[in-house]
């Protein structure tokens, strides 16, 4: 006998089965054509704006290897097999589904050159754009390299590269529940950009050489950033609190102008941070009303901090900073080389104790570029 619960167990089942047996996967290669009815494997579509127009909510689109955008590159997008020509962005996701490459970003390109445009544009709740091996490479943009737009909520955003873009990966509107991970963004101004209203979690990103920031949490709802790695911007590796509270657990930042700026937003809380040879300091603190840092080590940086007269782990400019269990170089805690200094400006001051004789072990998980 089969209880009630059971029956409204199965039922639960037999729809997923139902939904799933329904979802389409629709093929595009760079030997495809954008007739009609194309998507098979047999006869896939070129253009992944064809794909995503004949796709449902729930399909799956798998793209080859190639190049994707104006093929003929006569500054004309739309036309016949090309990507577009949606106004602002290449290639619009306005459906939930997943769109994924065969081979991986390094092979599968998304070009942008000569348009004044966003790369991907998504902006419907539930889609995924690119998957771990399985992602694509945004090349050339004056806009971000994939934006979350709009009222678009739980978007993954996976395993893809941006290079030579304004932003390399942004999430933006009202939406909440944004996941970008396992993406790389290099020679782009700012390679991710956290601004969703609703929160965003940017996860084992690797954001290197870039003209300003690395990380950019700036946005007004709460985000989170955990195990990225920033590596040789020029300005900031963690630009954070800007106008809203940011968490970052298990980052690492090395080269950078700075370490990680917080100044004149919401909270700022610290944990995990490994924070190395940044050039103006570890971690700098211009405004924001609470900075927490724990766990975390901050060694040699601020070589030029302060007008190069400190070593400085931390710059305190403007409110309280707290900095304990901190390894700041030596066991001795901080203070005169080889360890960094807690750097007041002003009447400020930094609570360090109780401070952390050793190093701790921080490790992240990040693609290689």
């Amino acid at each position: 006998m089969i209880t009630p619960t059971l029956k409204a167990f199965s039922f639960v089942l037999f729809l997923a089965a139902a939904s799933a047996a329904h979802a389409t996967v629709l093929q595009v290669a760079n030997n495809g054509l954008d007739a009609p009815n194309c998507g098979t494997k047999a006869a896939p579509c070129r253009s992944i704006t064809r794909a995503i127009d004949l796709a449902a909510d729930g399909d799956s689109i798998v793209v080859g290897p190639g190049r994707y955008g104006d093929l003929d590159r006569d500054g004309t997008l739309g036309e016949v097999n090309e990507e577009g020509p949606e106004t602002g962005a290449m290639i619009l996701v306005d459906k939930s589904v997943s769109i994924t490459s065969s081979t991986g970003a390094v092979g599968t390109i998304i070009d942008v050159a000569g348009f004044n445009r966003t790369g991907v544009r998504i902006t419907a709740s539930g889609a995924r754009f690119g998957k771990a091996k399985k992602g694509f490479t945004v090349f050339d943009s004056s806009g971000a390299g994939v934006n979350i737009q709009g009222a678009a909520s739980n978007v993954v955003v996976e395993g893809n590269l941006a290079i030579l873009t304004n932003a390399g990966f942004a999430t933006g509107g009202s939406g909440g529940g944004q996941l970008v991970q396992g993406n790389v963004a290099s020679a782009t101004t700012e390679g991710f950009v956290l601004g969703s209203a609703g929160g965003s979690l940017a996860r084992g990103n690797l954001s290197v050489v870039n003209s300003i920031a690395g990380f950019d949490a700036g946005g007004i709802g709460t985000q989170r950033m955990e195990g990225n790695v920033a590596i040789g911007n020029d300005s900031f590796g963690f630009l954070a609190g800007l106008h809203n509270a940011v968490e970052l657990v298990g980052n690492v930042a090395v080269g950078n102008g700075q370490g990680v700026f917080a100044g004149n937003g919401g909270s700022v809380t610290i944990t995990g941070l490994a924070a190395l040879a940044n050039v103006q300091g570890g971690v700098h603190n211009q405004g924001t009303p609470a900075v927490s840092v724990s766990a975390s080590n901050l060694v040699g940086n601020g070589a030029k901090a302060l007008g190069g007269s400190a070593n400085c782990g931390t710059i305190n400019e403007n409110n309280p900073l707290t900095a304990t269990n901190v390894f700041w170089g030596a066991s001795t805690g901080p203070g005169a080389d080889p360890a960094d200094q807690a750097c007041d400006v002003g009447n400020q001051v930094t609570t360090v104790a109780p401070f952390a004789a050793k190093p701790f072990k921080i490790k992240t998980k990040v693609p290689q570029p």
